[in-house]
Formats: C-alpha cells, structure tokens, sequence
C-alpha cells in the first residue's frame, strides 16, 4: 500500500495498481479494487452572507448667483410674451431661463438668490439704484425648477418693509421657499430645512 501522496488522485491510483500485482492468482481471480471517500468534516459555523456595502447618502444641489433684473431684461421678457401670442403689456421671463432649466431640473435641490424685492404685478418697475422689480420672474424661477431663493441682499429693504413682505408673499403664491428676510420675529427664527436624498439640510442667507 502506497501512503502519504499528497494529491487524492495519485493515491487512488496507486493503491489500485500496487493491490492487481499482488494478487496470487491468475486475471479471472482478480478483484475489483474499490475506494471510498470520506466526507468533508463539518463545520461549526456557516460561513457570513455575502452583503453588499452601504451607499452614503448624498444630494445633487444646484446653486445659482443673483436674480437680478434690470429694465433692459424686463424689455425682453415683454417682447417675449408678445411674440407668443400673450396679452399686451405681459411679461414672460421663461424662454431668458429655459437654457439653464435641464441642469435645475436634474437637481435633487436647487438653490437661487433673488436680489431685489417685487413689484405689483402691474408696476409701477424700477431699476437701479432702488429696485422694484417685475413680480413676473417668479414664476419663470419656480417653471425652471427651482425649489427655494434667498433673499438677503444689499438690495432687500430698496422699497422698505412693504417691499420685503410683498417679495415674500408673492414668493409664497408661487411655491418657493425662501429665507434671508422676514415677516416677522417669529418668521426670522425659523431655519428653513430641506430633505433629500436621505439628507436633511439647512439652507442660511444674511447680511
């Protein structure tokens, strides 16, 4: 008998041709060799699944400069409107916004700063150096996609605290979040806080 090979096979094998040549009698008298395996010991423990690692929460954030219109913008928003049919004397800032819209829109939250306080819708409009801009650009800010504005600027108080409640108000009506001037004391106490991606931030804006 062959012992100690290291690979099963060899050993099998050996011990197979080393029994046929001992045998005493002639090729009828021969046995079949036959081998048996042993099974694998058990273990104690099954081995840990197989887990993926965890993805850390993350968010898109888009993040944009100042709003910040002048006469010469409002002009063109008229003569877009017109051009699309709307009624005379609207305003319609969208198609000056719609190139940034795709990269806004794939945001999980997108940021603006609105610089200057509104007007009524009708006006009366003012540029630099005190503006009163055209009401009309917020809802170009909430069609492009944009989920909340800050508004704390060297321009917030150009029409006082009327203006300030005014910008506020209409920023409200048109769904976007805001934060940077205030109402109120209550109001100026409050942190504005958005979710996303598993994340929860808080969006600040002072001067």
């Amino acid at each position: 008998m062959v012992r100690g090979l290291a690979p099963v096979g060899l050993a099998v094998a050996a011990s197979v041709a080393v029994t046929a040549g001992c045998t005493s009698g002639g090729p009828e008298s021969m046995q079949r060799p036959t081998a048996s395996v042993a099974p694998p010991a058990a273990t104690s423990e099954p081995p840990p699944p197989s887990r993926r690692p965890e993805r850390a929460p993350s968010v898109r954030l888009a993040l944009t400069g100042d709003v910040l219109l002048h006469d010469g913008l409002w002009d063109v928003a008229r003569a877009d409107a017109r051009r699309a049919g709307q009624s005379p004397g609207s305003l319609d800032f969208g198609p000056i916004l719609q190139p940034t819209r795709p990269v806004i829109r794939a945001a999980d939250i997108a940021i603006c700063h609105l610089e200057t306080p509104v007007a009524e819708s009708a006006g009366p409009f003012q540029s630099y150096p005190a503006f009163s801009v055209p009401p009309q650009i917020l809802s170009a800010i909430a069609g492009t996609g944009f989920d909340a504005c800050t508004t704390a600027s060297n321009h917030s108080v150009d029409q006082g605290f009327e203006g300030v409640t005014r910008t506020l108000d209409a920023m409200d009506r048109n769904g976007i979040r805001h934060t940077g001037t205030a109402r109120s004391a209550r109001e100026q106490r409050r942190l504005l806080r958005m979710r996303a991606g598993g994340l929860e931030l808080a969006l600040l804006s002072y001067t």
